[in-house]
């Protein structure tokens, strides 16, 4: 009896295991999700910059932008991979070097066209002939959080200027 039992548990559970495949519901991918017109509505950057000259001992600026102001800042990414940016904001970085420095800088340059590709939890757009690298943090329907790292090395004559700058994009679908 016990026998039977656990067979026709094993049976059951069998038939609904199969009778729910994953077929019938189709989850959408990444690239399918990121279909539409997206508001930006927060931007930070944040990051150090480290001058060296010659021998003397390096210099650190550290840097914190955030955005504000948003107007019209939308992105449309369509099929087969297009992207259109549009729209301006208000850039307030504050620089440190010892102390503050405040400076305001109105980003108009919002505008711009490319190219989008969507591998694993990483974005890469194609505009103005540079490849630029995001993690998705997070996309549903609604929201698309992107992160992105710039490092850059810069030497003139005996000054290097090293750069590492993280920005954090958020977007809420229209």
């Amino acid at each position: 009896m016990k026998l039977f039992k656990n067979l026709f548990l094993t049976l059951t559970l069998t038939s609904v295991l199969v009778s729910c495949s994953s077929d019938d519901v189709h989850i959408p991918t990444n690239s399918e999700k990121i279909i539409g017109e997206w508001e930006l509505n927060e931007f930070k950057l944040n990051g150090n910059s480290i001058t060296t000259v010659g021998s003397e001992d390096p210099i650190e600026a550290i840097i914190m932008s955030n955005g504000e102001t948003f107007t019209n800042t939308l992105s449309k990414f369509t099929h087969p991979n297009t992207l259109k940016n549009s729209g301006s904001f208000l850039l307030v970085t504050t620089t440190t070097i010892g102390e503050e420095v405040i400076e305001k800088q109105a980003i108009t340059q919002f505008d711009t066209s490319g190219t989008w590709k969507i591998e694993g939890e990483k974005l890469t757009i194609k505009a103005d002939g540079e490849n630029t690298e995001y993690d998705i943090l997070s996309l549903t329907e609604k929201v698309l959080k992107l992160k992105g790292v710039d490092e850059d090395t810069t030497t003139i004559g005996s000054t290097v200027i090293v750069t590492k700058l993280t920005s954090t994009l958020s977007f809420e679908k229209k």
